[in-house]
């Protein structure tokens, strides 16, 4: 039986479509297309090896049966438990000696000795549909190309790393500001001279003192957009741009000596580097030898902001306590998220949303035909039965008083890189 199988096995590898990653395929080998199983999940993930598809195990056979698809690289990843460096003295475990002053080295200091707790261990077999047939990866005996798309594939950048990395580099905090392309605006020649004490915003009935920008063009001064807590400005500057189309403005306070500032341009949509920012202040009567920096930048607001913003949200010094469960579910920040994870949040909690998204999910899959990456349907559908069956939000096994216990939650990456595309100010 086993000669029977083995033989059965070799003549369906040799006969499969096996393709080799090239740098423009996309490997869908960290998350499920219809759901949030992952290699570390239960069960791990499935790869089709002919179109770098990966799935639960609750959905590939759906594939296998539409596709006729029946090589997989089966993924695992779990953790085990290492021993620490610790030596023995008496009844109490002390740290591990280090004799050697070097880094690094035997008996030196080991700069991961305090996280070496866990070791990740990361099993790749193949497993053969529609029986789940499956055996250990190994190079001798496999038909070459069975070997190469099984390492391109483990090799591959995965789809959702690089869902990240676009979404990361249309954002502009901690990134290299490119120099505007409205460095040689025109300025008003409206005699306005800009003096450094008593100012405040000039929209009517306005008298906002923090977080003034100071339009380029014209030299008027207009408070920002406001934060997480409403606090510090009413938009004024943006609502000054869409009358004027004055492109560029500076926020007074952040300016230094060196001629560097926060420039924002508005329809560039982000904060620039201005080469001719001294020129511009000039033009203002704004000597920047004389000038030093009082307000935060951006940069500096945005760290302050997520400390502040997220102390609020978990409501710090209260004494929470963690629910699990179906409706209980997190989503993960994934940069430039905030918005989108509460609006889902809320939609999932109306029952015409759930009845057609959740309970409606597995006819929704079934009935795609087209990639369910790019099928607005089948992600809503994935998102919610992530966010209401529970299965991302199980409680631990065992519970330690004292120790805090996070939900696995779920990653709406795809979902995402979807929803905003064509739309930059939405990664």
């Amino acid at each position: 039986m086993e000669r029977y199988f083995a033989l059965a096995v070799k003549q369906i590898l040799e006969n499969c479509e096996a393709n080799v990653p090239r740098d423009h395929d996309r490997v869908y080998k960290d998350e499920c297309l219809y759901s949030f199983d992952s290699p570390d999940f239960q069960g791990g993930l499935f790869i089709c090896l002919k179109t770098f598809a990966g799935f639960g195990y609750d959905h590939v056979e759906r594939h296998h049966r539409k596709t006729r698809c029946s090589v997989f690289l089966h993924m695992l990843r779990y953790k085990i438990e290492v021993e620490t460096k610790m030596t023995q003295v008496g009844d109490a475990p002390t740290k591990r000696k280090v004799p050697r002053l070097a880094i690094g080295v035997d008996g030196g200091f080991d700069p991961d000795v305090e996280n070496k707790k866990y070791k990740t261990i990361e099993e790749h077999s193949i497993v053969i549909l529609p029986s789940f047939r499956s055996f250990q990866f190994r190079t001798s005996g496999l038909p070459q190309k069975v070997i190469d798309s099984i390492k391109g594939i483990i090799e591959a950048k995965s789809a959702n790393y690089l869902d990240e990395i676009q979404s990361m580099s249309n954002t502009w905090d901690g990134k290299v500001r490119q120099k505007t392309g409205y460095s040689d605006i025109e300025q008003l020649n409206n005699g306005k001279i800009i003096t450094p004490s008593g100012l405040k915003c000039e929209y009517d009935d306005c008298d906002e003192v923090n977080n003034l920008w100071l339009n380029l063009t014209d030299g008027s001064i207009f408070c920002g957009q406001k934060f997480f807590d409403r606090s510090w400005g009413y938009g004024h500057a943006t609502l000054h741009y869409e009358e004027t189309k004055y492109p560029l403005a500076v926020k007074l306070g952040t300016i230094t000596k060196d001629g560097k500032g926060d420039v924002y341009s508005y329809p560039e949509n982000d904060m620039v580097e201005n080469p001719n920012l001294v020129k511009h202040l000039s033009h203002f009567g704004i000597n920047i030898s004389a000038l030093e920096k009082t307000e935060k930048s951006k940069a500096e607001l945005a760290s302050n902001q997520k400390v502040g913003e997220w102390a609020t949200l978990q409501e710090s010094g209260s004494d929470l306590k963690p629910i699990f469960g179906p409706g209980y579910t997190g989503i993960h920040n994934l940069g430039n998220s905030c918005y989108m994870s509460c609006i889902i949040q809320v939609l999932f909690s109306i029952p015409d949303f759930t009845n057609k998204y959740y309970l409606g999910s597995k006819d929704i899959f079934e009935m795609c035909q087209t990639n369910p990456t790019e099928n607005f349907d089948v992600q809503m559908a994935k998102v919610a039965h992530g966010l209401c069956s529970g299965k991302y939000s199980t409680p631990p096994t065992e519970v330690v008083e004292g120790k805090n216990y996070w939900h696995r939650g779920i990653r709406p990456i795809t979902f995402k890189s979807l929803i905003g595309k064509g739309h930059p100010e939405a990664l």
